[in-house]
């Protein structure tokens, strides 16, 4: 059996949930999509533990537009079991919008050991 998924994210504009939440329900092997107020907050950190039911939690912890790439979650959960980790991350792109016209960057993530991530490693959404 695959393993199953569960993603929080905050709570935003409707047509950017929307729009996230119809790409993230086509894997099969998401079990659930829960919307969160205060996502950074210990009680909210607390609550979505207490309400995990899938092997694996996406936490997409800012207020932004978040498309993902054909197979990323089915991927990341693969990486995840097999690998034993604790945590996976991945590059990503990242759209800005610059003088008034939106343009897409690349936001490679850094390498990461055991204890090397500092407080404000930034691992993407």
């Amino acid at each position: 059996m695959k393993e199953q998924i569960d993603i929080f994210q905050p709570k935003a504009d409707s047509d950017q949930v929307e729009k996230l939440r119809n790409q993230i329900l086509e894997s099969p092997q998401v079990k659930q999509v829960v919307y969160v107020d205060g996502m950074r907050s210990s009680e909210a950190l607390r609550n979505i533990a207490a309400s995990t039911e899938a092997d694996f939690v996406v936490l997409i912890v800012k207020n932004t537009q978040v498309e993902l790439g054909v197979g990323a979650l089915e991927r990341m959960a693969q990486v995840a079991a097999d690998s034993g980790a604790a945590m996976v991350y991945a590059d990503h792109w990242e759209r800005k919008k610059i003088d008034g016209n939106w343009t897409t960057e690349k936001h490679p993530a850094i390498d990461n050991h055991k204890g090397a991530i500092p407080d404000d490693f930034d691992i993407g959404s």
